[in-house]
């Protein structure tokens, strides 16, 4: 299982995890981070999306539901 990070617009994220929870949502039908493909992780100076591209299948509903647009899955 594959693990990549995506760049997130570090000015912009507000860390609201809505790119995590329309993932589990969208492929699961259930809502719990836990599950999600996505992780929203802390760096120095803002937030990285962690991408499990084992099952990432570039949908870009992640990308739709940022309200901030924070989010490109062609990275």
């Amino acid at each position: 299982m594959e693990k990549i990070a995506r760049p997130v617009n570090m000015e912009r994220c507000i860390d609201c995890s809505l790119c995590a929870l329309i993932c589990v949502r969208e492929k699961f039908s259930k809502i719990a981070l836990s599950e999600s493909f996505i992780r929203i992780q802390s760096e120095s100076g803002g937030y990285t999306a962690v991408v499990d591209s084992g099952h990432c299948d570039g949908c870009g509903a992640c990308v739709r539901i940022c309200p901030r647009g924070c989010l490109d899955v062609t990275v």
